[in-house]
């Protein structure tokens, strides 16, 4: 019975080892796959002449911060935040405003003004503010604070979070 357990886990562990092999073989392949910057302008131009939307600001904004380009994120990413046409973007656009201050990419870190954008995108239901929400109430330790506050709102944005489907909070 032990023997055959032991087999079971070396099984498990080789497993995982092939899925980390087969996921850092597949990340780089990514970046080779993603179009250019010059056409996802031109197609983001397109889009947002077309129907009025600032989906393209999010997607531009977003591939400038994979890119390390902050400035350039920083600024799409706040005129996307800005526009108010449609809420479900506008969330996504200040999920990812957030996350800028809260690494501190091209901008001085700022765990205030993330929590704060956080909070706004989770008010319309965007499930990654939910998650960094439930994350940073979660591991957020004040001296005097109140504990038992902070571990309930962790708590209940971490279920808002899996209820929208965030692979993170599931």
């Amino acid at each position: 019975m032990l023997r055959l357990l032991v087999v079971c886990l070396v099984l498990l562990i080789l497993l995982y080892g092939v899925k980390v092999a087969l996921l850092q073989l597949a990340i780089p392949m990514e970046s080779a796959l993603a179009p250019r910057e010059d056409e996802q302008s031109r197609t983001a131009q397109g889009s947002a002449d077309e129907n009025g939307s600032n989906r393209s600001e999010l997607k531009a904004g977003q591939a400038a911060y994979r890119r390390n380009d902050d400035t350039k994120a920083m600024t799409l990413l706040s005129a996307c935040a800005e526009k108010p046409r449609d809420p479900a973007t506008q969330g996504a656009c200040k999920t990812t405003l957030g996350e800028l201050y809260l690494t501190g990419a091209g901008v001085t870190r700022n765990l205030s003004h993330a929590t704060l954008l956080f909070q706004e995108a989770a008010e319309v239901g965007d499930a990654d503010a939910q998650f960094n929400l439930g994350a940073l109430y979660g591991a957020l330790h004040v001296p005097g604070g109140d504990l038992q506050r902070r571990e309930a709102l962790a708590v209940l944005h971490l279920y808002a979070a899996s209820t929208a489907g965030h692979p993170g909070a599931l």
